[in-house]
Parts: C-alpha cells; sequence; structure tokens
C-alpha cells in the first residue's frame, strides 16, 4: 500500500488528550479539530434548516390569537436562525485557520490557545488569559474588542 493510499484515521478525543505539549498543533492533532468544526458545521446548518422548515410550515391563520402566536414563532425562528448563522461563520472561520496552520493560537499573543480549551470551545479565537482580559474590559469600561461601546453595537 503506497503512502497516496494510506487511510488516515482522525483521533479520538483521548489521544489529542494525552498528546504530549511538543504535539501541540501538529497533523494529526489539526485532524481531530478539524473534523469536529466539520461534524459542527453540519448540525449547525441542520438547525438552519430545520428553523427555516418550522417556519414555513406555520398554518396560515387569521384569528387574532393565532396570529400572535404565529408571529411570536417567527421571531423566535428568525432569532434563531441569525444566532446560528453567526456561529457557522465562526465555525467555517475555525476551519480556514486549521488549513492555513493559524487554529489553535491566540488571535491576539500567538500564544497556545490550549487543547482543553479547544475541546470546550473549538471555535475559540483567544487564550483563556485573553478571553478573561476582553470580558474584564467589557464590564468595567463597557468597550468591545473592537473598540466600540458596547451601547453602540
Amino acid at each position: 500500500m503506497s503512502t497516496r493510499d494510506k487511510i488516515i484515521k482522525v483521533p479520538s478525543e483521548s489521544t489529542v488528550r494525552r498528546m504530549p505539549a511538543k504535539d501541540y498543533m501538529c497533523a494529526e492533532m489539526l485532524l481531530f479539530f478539524r473534523d469536529c468544526l466539520e461534524k459542527m458545521r453540519e448540525e449547525v446548518k441542520c438547525d438552519i434548516a430545520s428553523s427555516r422548515e418550522e417556519m414555513s410550515n406555520l398554518e396560515s391563520s387569521t384569528e387574532l390569537v393565532d396570529m400572535a402566536g404565529r408571529q411570536e414563532i417567527l421571531q423566535l425562528s428568525l432569532k434563531r436562525i441569525e444566532r446560528q448563522s453567526k456561529h457557522l461563520d465562526k465555525i467555517n472561520d475555525a476551519i480556514r485557520r486549521t488549513i492555513n496552520g493559524e487554529y489553535g493560537y491566540c488571535e491576539e499573543t500567538g500564544e497556545s490557545i490550549g487543547v482543553e480549551r479547544l475541546l470546550a470551545r473549538p471555535t475559540a479565537t483567544l487564550s483563556i488569559v485573553s478571553k478573561e482580559h476582553q470580558e474584564f474590559q467589557e464590564r468595567t469600561e463597557g468597550v468591545s474588542r473592537i473598540g466600540h461601546h458596547i451601547a453602540d453595537e
């Protein structure tokens, strides 16, 4: 069997957890996280499709109570789709980072984000220290990372 014909096996979470620090974001680890992200992407896409289908299946009714209920369901579905679309963007960005070698490293400090944090939140772009600093700034100064006041967003 040639190298080209070799079947690439995605490592398990326990294998990734046991990898030594020197293997951080090696090809095998990147494969594991990319696989996780692609599964997440499919789940989010299905959820968005389900919400859209729910919206289109709402029965038309002329009764005022039914119309109000339908409006509420439509609003909730739209909010869910918006939230899931933003999540999908983050997932796609994370997949892009697995391809270009930026995945797993803090976008502010360049330091490793860490396996445990990425297992908990595969779309993370900040180390825990940078994330805590960002949240502290938002709480105390009312400023988001991009420098806008939260009230302005």
